[in-house]
């Protein structure tokens, strides 16, 4: 190889290392679907309770680098493995990768990893608790099993309320996760 073709050739390494797509590419069902994005880098209000309130007791850093996503959808996979078989990061994309779920009553029966968009509201399962965000005019509305959090469309607190009382500290995470999506 000459100098060039060995630079030409390196950069095709690096991209086929860094927008793979291999998945979506083998998927028989195409389950696997890539879709690209602007990096996310939030500062997410952390929250913490006791006492029957909350209150934001400090801030915790959100960031997806990587403009090039995979989301499966759940629905369309009959987890033939063949994903796995060809992931060159030895991953398993129909477990590992966000799992959207068409149908209201599939989504039910899953226990973590799991949404399903109602409108302008995405549910979410993970570890069996449950948790939305509703997209409203100007704000957007957290709930989970423990809180209901208002917030503006840049991430800054609105109105907050517990819903079950809690010990502890709650994450924004999850709701910056599916806002992403």
């Amino acid at each position: 190889l000459t100098d060039e073709e060995a630079r030409t050739e390196g950069l095709r390494c690096v991209q086929c290392t860094a927008i793979c797509d291999k998945c979506v590419e083998v998927c028989p069902n195409r389950a696997n679907y890539a879709f690209t994005m602007q990096p996310v880098r939030r500062t997410l209000p952390l929250l913490g309770g006791g006492n029957g309130n909350v209150e934001v007791i400090g801030t915790e850093e959100f960031r997806i680098d990587q403009h090039r996503q995979i989301l499966h959808v759940d629905d369309f996979c009959n987890e033939c493995d063949n994903c796995q078989t060809f992931c060159v990061h030895h991953g398993k994309p129909y477990a590992d990768k966000p799992r959207l779920f068409l149908d209201r009553a599939l989504f039910a029966l899953e226990h973590g990893n799991a949404y399903h968009f109602e409108g302008r509201t995405i549910r979410r399962r993970e570890r069996g608790e449950d948790s939305s965000l509703t997209m409203e005019n100007e704000s957007v509305v957290y709930e989970d099993a423990c809180v209901r959090v208002t917030l503006t469309r840049d991430w800054q607190i609105r109105g907050i309320a517990t819903t079950v009382p809690f010990e502890g500290t709650r994450s924004l995470r999850p709701a910056a996760e599916m806002a992403v999506l």
